[in-house]
């Protein structure tokens, strides 16, 4: 993925490497690797970009496919996030490749315009459902780095829940999912 005039363009190539999954299973202090991504999706969130598909526009559309109450004051807190920073949207250690000892985030398929605490949120629910703690050391990281609390990041999980929902993410729990996004 580059940037260029503001605008994502997406390049499709072969970059050598393991994934960041496979590396954690071979290195004795996977804390370095798990700061290194958290570098990434900070540097990543931090471009500011116009895309056709917006956060928003896509957990809209999932909260009109489930029964949920409050609906309209679910969507008048969906309408309040931002929506002019890349969310990347997948990231997590079997999307990224260590290269040369760097981290290159890979499949951008999902990319979208939104608020970068929902991307956050996204990774620390991915790390939770994989590797319990993990999401917790991510979040404390991300904390020293940004200055922004985790327990700000977690009150993006309702959102979380609803695109997990929507996508049928982590569908052996739909009851958990649901009964984050009654939160909202």
């Amino acid at each position: 993925m580059q940037l260029k005039d503001n605008k994502v363009i997406v390049i499709k190539k072969y970059i050598a490497g393991d994934t960041l999954d496979e590396t954690f299973k071979k290195v004795q202090n996977s804390k370095d690797y798990l700061e290194k991504m958290c570098d990434l999706q900070i540097e990543i969130n931090k471009a500011e970009v116009d895309l056709p598909r917006k956060y928003s526009d896509k957990l809209k559309e999932y909260l009109g496919r489930i029964e949920v109450p409050n609906k309209d004051l679910i969507l008048n807190r969906i309408n309040r996030l931002k929506e002019n920073h890349l969310c990347h949207e997948d990231l997590h250690p079997q999307n990224t490749i260590v290269n040369n000892d760097k981290l290159v985030a890979i499949d951008w398929n999902n990319a979208v315009c939104g608020d970068p605490l929902l991307d956050v949120a996204r990774t620390y629910m991915f790390f939770e459902n994989h590797s319990k703690g993990v999401g917790d050391v991510y979040l404390n990281m991300y904390e020293k780095k940004t200055y922004i609390k985790k327990e700000t990041v977690l009150e993006y999980m309702p959102f979380t829940a609803l695109d997990f929902l929507g996508e049928k993410v982590n569908a052996k729990n739909p009851e958990y999912l649901l009964s984050l996004i009654k939160k909202l």
